[in-house]
């Protein structure tokens, strides 16, 4: 699978960094929104200045790589 991130983990809160956000084809709410849908994920935000996705998650029904998919499904990629 593409895409094995390993994200900052701290206090269930997640930091994915993001290459292409500029280029998001549906745009950053709609990939804030698809990511708040995942389980184990309370709220986000992406930024694209930064070129990183913030989640505050539950740790222990969070899945990265669910994550990552998601992602990338609008056309982001996740550096490994």
């Amino acid at each position: 699978m593409a895409g094995t991130a390993s994200p900052d983990r701290n206090e269930g809160t997640v930091r994915i960094p993001l290459i292409g956000i500029a280029c998001i084809a549906g745009g950053r709410i709609g990939l804030e929104q698809a990511l708040e849908d995942l389980r184990g994920v309370t709220s986000t935000y992406v930024n694209p200045v930064t070129e990183s996705a913030h989640l505050q998650i539950d740790p222990w029904r969070f899945d990265v790589e669910r994550a990552v998919e998601v992602i990338e499904r609008f056309g982001v990629r996740v550096p490994t």
